[in-house]
C-alpha cells in the first residue's frame, strides 16, 4: 500500500500522525481509503493507540472523516486550499501587526534573519526538504515576536499541514530572496507594507499548490 519509515518509541506517537499527514495529502494513501486501526497498527507497529490518537487529530484537521464502515481517507481539494489560506491570511497579517507593534529592537529579528541565511545555505545544496522546515520555521517567528499566545496556539495547530503541503513546490533560490525582502519590510516599521508583501507571498505560494492538486486531477 504505501512504505513507511520506521517509528523511534519516544515519539512514536507524533511520527505516525506526519507519516499519515503526509501520505493523504501528499496523495501516497488514495482519497476513499479504508483506514483500519488493526491493520495502521501493525504496518507502523505500534498499539492501536498512537493510531487512534492520530486518526482523532487527522478528523480535526479534515484530512479524513468518519463513516458506517469506519474512517475514510479525504483528498485535499481547492476548496479546503482556499480556506487554509484564508484563514493562514487572516492569522499571519495579525501575528505580522502585532511583532511589529511589540518589537523594541533590530535585535529581535536576529532569528528571523538568522533563519533566512538557513533558507540561502539550503536552496544551494538543493534541498528543498530542508528549506520547507526554516520556511515555516521563519513564518512562526511572527507569531512568537507577536507574544499572541492564542494566535500562535492556532499556528500551531495548522503549521504542519502548511509543511506537508509546501512540499517540493519551493522555488529554492527566489523562495530564500523571497522572505529576506519579506524580512526587510517586517524591519522597516512599515506595517501596510509589509502586510502587502505577506499576502502577495502566501497568495504565490497558495496558486503554486492549486497548481499542483490540478496536475493531479484534484477539484
Amino acid at each position: 500500500m504505501f512504505h513507511v519509515s520506521p517509528i523511534q518509541p519516544v515519539t512514536k506517537g507524533d511520527q505516525v500522525l506526519d507519516q499519515l499527514r503526509s501520505f493523504i495529502i501528499e496523495g501516497k494513501i488514495p482519497a476513499g481509503s479504508h483506514l483500519v486501526e488493526d491493520d495502521l497498527a501493525t504496518q507502523f507497529a505500534v498499539s492501536r493507540g498512537p493510531i487512534r490518537d492520530a486518526l482523532r487529530q487527522l478528523e480535526q484537521e479534515g484530512l479524513v472523516e468518519r463513516q458506517r464502515r469506519g474512517v475514510i481517507s479525504k483528498a485535499l481539494t481547492r476548496r479546503d486550499v482556499d480556506e487554509l489560506y484564508s484563514l493562514r491570511v487572516a492569522l499571519e497579517t495579525l501575528a505580522l501587526r502585532t511583532a511589529m507593534e511589540r518589537v523594541t529592537s533590530p535585535a529581535d529579528w536576529a532569528l528571523a534573519e538568522q533563519l533566512v541565511e538557513q533558507m540561502r545555505e539550503a536552496a544551494k545544496r538543493d534541498r528543498a526538504d530542508e528549506l520547507g522546515v526554516i520556511d515555516m520555521q521563519f513564518h512562526g517567528q511572527f507569531y512568537e515576536l507577536s507574544q499572541h499566545t492564542r494566535l500562535l496556539s492556532v499556528w500551531e495547530n495548522y503549521r504542519p499541514m502548511f509543511l506537508v503541503m509546501l512540499g517540493r513546490r519551493n522555488r529554492l533560490p527566489v523562495t530564500a530572496e523571497a522572505h529576506a525582502k519579506l524580512l526587510e519590510a517586517a524591519r522597516s516599521g512599515d506595517q501596510d507594507l509589509a502586510v502587502d508583501m505577506l499576502k502577495s507571498h502566501l497568495h504565490e505560494s497558495r496558486g503554486r499548490l492549486l497548481d499542483t492538486l490540478e496536475l493531479q486531477g484534484r477539484e
